[in-house]
Parts: structure tokens; sequence; C-alpha cells
């Protein structure tokens, strides 16, 4: 599973370097233990980096050539989870994460300094993402 979808380098405009078909795959996941003390005991909670690559195209995600960038994106989830949770529920988790920041990035690019501006329309392309499976 990936998804194939917007990649946009952090430059004043638009080059020929942003993507609209990237793709992206979970390629790692970390698991740290986080104990805490409370009133009702200790609890043991996971955090989970979850890393995705990002290549140029769902072929050069095949061959592992032309990785654009790494991303990591966090979650914490309950110790008895981790033989729960597969990884679309790590995808899914994520996805919401991921548009927000391409999102993030085409206002930088079209210099729309508030969350309200609309992305115009020739510019979606860049912030959604596609389930591949």
């Amino acid at each position: 599973m990936g998804f194939i979808g917007g990649s946009l380098v952090l430059e004043n405009e638009f080059t020929s370097d942003d993507k609209k078909d990237a793709y992206y795959l979970i390629d790692g996941l970390k698991y740290d233990l986080e104990i805490q003390n409370n009133d009702e005991g200790v609890v043991e909670n996971m955090k989970v980096e979850i890393i995705f690559n990002v290549y140029s195209s769902r072929e050069d995600r095949l061959l592992r050539q032309n990785l654009i960038e790494a991303r990591t994106y966090e979650r914490i989830i309950n110790r008895s989870e981790i033989d729960t949770l597969s990884l679309s529920d790590y995808y899914i988790y994520c996805k919401g994460f991921i548009i927000n920041d391409l999102e993030e990035n085409i206002r930088f690019k079209l210099s729309l300094f508030e969350t309200s501006d609309e992305i115009p329309s020739e510019y979606s392309e860049y912030c959604t993402l596609t389930d591949h499976i």
C-alpha cells in the first residue's frame, strides 16, 4: 500500500521539481516505550515513529531509486495495540497530516498567509493523495 500524490520543494514558486504523482511508502516504524506514573498506576504507551519515503514515481519506488524525501510522523498508542494495528491503520492515520503539510507548502508558494484562503483549483492535485493498494 502507498499513496500517489504531491511532493513540493520549498521554494517561493512552483518548479519542475514539484510533483503531482510522487509515491509515498511507509518504509519504517520505530517503537519507543513510554512509561508514566499517575494516580491510577503505571501507564505504558508506545510512541510510534512512522517513516515515509517519497519517491518520484511508483516505478522509482519499486526500484528504490530517486528518493525525494523522507517524512516522519508520530502516534502514541497503548502498548496493547501494538499487535492489533496494521500498516493500513498507520496510512489512514497519517494521510490527513500529509495533506495538511502539502496544503501549507502550497500556501507558502502562493503567498496565501491566511489558512482560510482557498487554494486555487489548479493546484489541488498537489495536495491530493490517492490510495494505492
